[in-house]
C-alpha cells in the first residue's frame, strides 16, 4: 500500500513498501508500487474450489470445509460420514455394522429386508401336524405340537396327536352262550358294533347255548331215563305171522319189534317164536326148527351227557339153541332196522354179545358212553337182539325185561 503522503508516479517511488494478503494457498505479498503504478494485494489470488487435501483451497481461512457428508447403507447399516476427514476423502460403507439376520424386526444384514430367511418349523403328529414361520412381526414363534388336539374318536386319524390313530377306544363284549365275543370298538377307522348273535347256530344237544338265546339245549331230551321199560305182552298177536319177515311193527309205546326167518327153506317159519311160554313176558328166540333172529328196539334221542348206561334182565330156557343175544346201536332212525328182506343192523357192530344161557333172570349193565358220543343230538335206534340157530325138535325160548337207558 501506498504510504500516506506518498505518490506512486514513477518518481521517487522507493520506500513505498509491500502488502501481504490472502489465506491458505492464497497468502502472498506484493510491492505497493511497481513502475510508478500502485499495486493491490488480491486476497483470493490463486483461489480454487475446496478439495479434500488438508489445504485452504478457496482461501477463506478454513481447510476442507463444506465438503459435506454422505449417507449410505440400509437397515442397521444406515450411516453418515463426513466426505473429508484430516485431509483425506472418506467413503461411506453401506455394510458397516452388518450382522446375521435375527428375529427382532430389524434389517440386521442390511439388505433392505427385515427378518427374512429365518425359515420355518414343522412339528406335531396326526391332526396336529403344522408349520409356522420362525419369526413373525419381529418375534420368535414356537411350533405347538398339540395345536388342534382333540379327544380321540374312531375316524382313522390321530386326533389327540400322540402318533397313534384310534387308540384306547376300548372293546365291547356281547352275546350269550356260544356267541359271547369281544370286539374292538374301532377297526380301520370305522366303529364296530358287537353282534350278540355272531356264530349262532341251530340248537343241538351239547350242553351249550348254540343259538345264543340264553338257554341251553332247549327242546332237547332231558337227562335221565331215555327208554321206557317194555312189557312184551300179546306179542304174537302184534308181530308174528306167516312170511319171511314180520315187522317192524309197534308193540306198545315207543317200542317196535322185528322178526326174520334166517332159514325159510325149512318150512317151519318163525310164527311161534314170539309167543313166549306160560304167559311169561319177554321175547322168544325161536321155535320148531326155524332159524330166526329177532330185535326189539326203540328210537332214542341222545342228549348231551357225561355217562350213559343200558341195563336189562335176560334169561333163557335150558333148551335154548340160540347162539347169541346182542346189544346193538346202529345209525339214525331214518336208516331203520329193516329194508326189504334184509335186516340192516344184523351185520352191524354189536356192542355186546352174550352166548350164555342163564336159566334164571340175570342183570346186565353196559356203559355206552364212548359209543354214543358221535350220536349226541341225534336220534338213534337201540336194539336188544336174540338169535336162534336152526333146531329141529324143540321150542327154545329167551326173554329180555326191565330195559333202562339212563343218561347222567
Amino acid at each position: 500500500m501506498r504510504r500516506k503522503g506518498q505518490n506512486c508516479n514513477g518518481e521517487s517511488d522507493e520506500g513505498l513498501g509491500e502488502s501481504t494478503c490472502g489465506k491458505g494457498q492464497c497468502a502472498h505479498t506484493v510491492q505497493n508500487c511497481v513502475d510508478g503504478a500502485p499495486q493491490f494485494c488480491d486476497p483470493f489470488e490463486g483461489a480454487s474450489p475446496e478439495v479434500c487435501d488438508g489445504k485452504d483451497n478457496n482461501c477463506n481461512g478454513e481447510s476442507d470445509e463444506a465438503l459435506g457428508e454422505s449417507t449410505c447403507g440400509k437397515g442397521e447399516c444406515t450411516n453418515s460420514v463426513q466426505n473429508c476427514v484430516d485431509g483425506k476423502s472418506v467413503v461411506c460403507d453401506p455394510l458397516l455394522g452388518s450382522k446375521s439376520e435375527t428375529c427382532d424386526g430389524k434389517d440386521n444384514n442390511c439388505n433392505g429386508e427385515s427378518d427374512e430367511n429365518l425359515g420355518s418349523t414343522t412339528c406335531g403328529k396326526g391332526e396336529c401336524i403344522n408349520t409356522v414361520q420362525n419369526c413373525v412381526d419381529g418375534k420368535s414363534v414356537s411350533c405347538d405340537p398339540f395345536l388342534s388336539s382333540k379327544d380321540e374318536i374312531c375316524d382313522g386319524k390321530d386326533n389327540n396327536c400322540n402318533g397313534v390313530p384310534d387308540e384306547d377306544l376300548g372293546s365291547t363284549t356281547c352275546g350269550k352262550g356260544e356267541c359271547i365275543n369281544t370286539v374292538q370298538n374301532c377297526e380301520d377307522g370305522k366303529s364296530v358294533s358287537c353282534d350278540p348273535f355272531l356264530g349262532a347256530k341251530q340248537e343241538i344237544c351239547d350242553s351249550t347255548d348254540n343259538d345264543c338265546d340264553g338257554k341251553i339245549d332247549e327242546g332237547c331230551p332231558p337227562l335221565g331215563e331215555q327208554v321206557i321199560d317194555p312189557t312184551f305182552s300179546n306179542v304174537s298177536g302184534q308181530i308174528c305171522g306167516s312170511g319171511i319177515i314180520n315187522g317192524p311193527k309197534s308193540i306198545g309205546g315207543k317200542w317196535r319189534a322185528f322178526v326174520r326167518d334166517t332159514n325159510p327153506s325149512n318150512g317151519y317159519g318163525c310164527g311161534n317164536m314170539c309167543a313166549g311160554a306160560s304167559g311169561k313176558t319177554g321175547y322168544a328166540g325161536g321155535s320148531n326148527g326155524a332159524g330166526c333172529n329177532a330185535i326189539v328196539y326203540q328210537c332214542v334221542p341222545v342228549p348231551y351227557y357225561n355217562k350213559i348206561t343200558l341195563s336189562y334182565r335176560y334169561k333163557a330156557t335150558s333148551s335154548y339153541s340160540g347162539s347169541v343175544h346182542r346189544v346193538l346201536v346202529y345209525g339214525t332212525c331214518s336208516n331203520g332196522p329193516a329194508s326189504g328182506n334184509s335186516w340192516l343192523p344184523y351185520s352191524g357192530k354189536a356192542l355186546y354179545e352174550n352166548t350164555a344161557k342163564p336159566g334164571n333172570w340175570k342183570q346186565y349193565t353196559h356203559n355206552l358212553t364212548d359209543e354214543l358220543t358221535k350220536y349226541k343230538g341225534k336220534t338213534i335206534f337201540i336194539g336188544l337182539i336174540t338169535n336162534n340157530s336152526w333146531a329141529a325138535s324143540y321150542n327154545p325160548q329167551s326173554w329180555i325185561d326191565d330195559v333202562h337207558l339212563i343218561a347222567e
